[in-house]
């Protein structure tokens, strides 16, 4: 479960690098959503730029970010 109102819209997996790209209700919503995925041991180097958060005009917000899989077994 993300929680929130985060949306997925994109994940892309290259070797253990993975990228997400989706939008939110809020940016809050997006600082929790990258605050679980960095609390979980599998994923490592969460990054989430400053600048990779963009403010619409309804205040929802788009957003990408990374991080890499320390394991590949779920």
């Amino acid at each position: 479960e993300l929680g929130g109102s985060v949306s997925v819209e994109r994940i892309t997996l290259r070797e253990r690098a993975v990228n997400v790209v989706g939008s939110a209700s809020h940016e809050t919503d997006v600082i929790a959503f990258r605050n679980r995925l960095t609390g979980e041991q599998r994923f490592k180097d969460v990054n989430l730029p400053f600048e990779n958060i963009r403010t619409n005009a309804d205040g929802s917000v788009d957003f990408a970010l990374t991080f890499k899989l320390d394991s590949l077994r779920f």
